[in-house]
């Protein structure tokens, strides 16, 4: 009774590992693999991106991120399979649901994930605006200088 009891906690702590200890894959239409970390690491990338390109790779980025959230949502709430080599060394899977508790920190990861990236997204963005900022405050100088300049020259004429 006790062993079946052991047993039964140490597949439930080894189904938690897996589930939330190994990061979660999410594959993409290219098949490229990818996981909350991975995806919050190109959201750091953002904070170096150069102007001309960054809403191209903030919407990439963003599509990255819903599919994810979306697959990751679908696990939480759904069944949750995986694959096992049984006896005989064949792939067998196995499909279970999870439990109210497993589903509960699921969905927290999730959220918690989705609140790392909003944030660090919000910096890039913010970040990006300072930059255009500038960018057009530099044009607004170079402008104010080459009008003045234009203005003194044409008051030198009628010295």
């Amino acid at each position: 009774m006790k062993a079946d009891r052991g047993e039964s906690c140490l597949n439930k702590l080894l189904l938690l590992l897996y589930i939330f200890i190994i990061p979660s894959i999410a594959l993409s239409e290219d098949e490229q693999i990818l996981t909350d970390k991975s995806i919050l690491a190109l959201a750091e990338k953002m904070h170096d991106e150069p102007l001309d390109s960054f809403i191209d790779k903030m919407k990439e980025l963003s599509q990255l991120s819903v599919r994810y959230a979306q697959k990751k949502n679908d696990e939480c709430l759904g069944e949750f399979s995986s694959v096992v080599i049984n006896d005989m060394g064949e792939k067998v899977v196995k499909k279970r649901r999870l439990s109210r508790k497993e589903k509960k920190l699921c969905l927290y990861l999730l959220i918690n994930f989705r609140i790392k990236f909003t944030k660090i997204v919000y910096i890039a963005r913010k970040n990006h605006l300072k930059q255009m900022h500038q960018q057009q405050v530099d044009n607004l100088i170079a402008l104010e200088k080459k009008r003045l300049k234009e203005l003194q020259q044409l008051a030198h004429k009628y010295k």
